[in-house]
């Protein structure tokens, strides 16, 4: 949409090599960089929370909870624009923004 790259987290089979040399060291060291406790944020969960989140803009993982006793509610929206490579079936790891 910008004309910038936008990078997709996720499962990576492989990557292309590019300037940068071997792409797994790159991505080993731009997710060491992006999950500094600086840069981390830890939901404590309360009864009646929401929390929305970009999932272009966004690393997030899901935090271990006890099943057996606790409910989770998850629904995913597409506000707008298009909905990315990972859910439109594409095997490409790296879209124009």
């Amino acid at each position: 949409e910008y004309g910038q790259m936008d990078w997709l987290d996720g499962p990576i089979a492989g990557m292309e090599p590019g300037p940068h040399g071997a792409g797994g060291a790159l991505l080993c060291e731009l997710m060491t960089h992006m999950t500094q406790p600086r840069f981390v944020y830890a939901h404590e969960w309360t009864a009646g929370d929401l929390v929305i989140w970009d999932n272009r803009c966004t690393v997030h993982a899901a935090t271990w909870f006890d099943a057996d006793h606790e409910r989770r509610i998850m629904w995913r929206t597409t506000v707008s624009g298009n909905p990315g490579a990972a859910y439109a079936g594409e095997a490409k790891s790296w879209i124009a923004a």
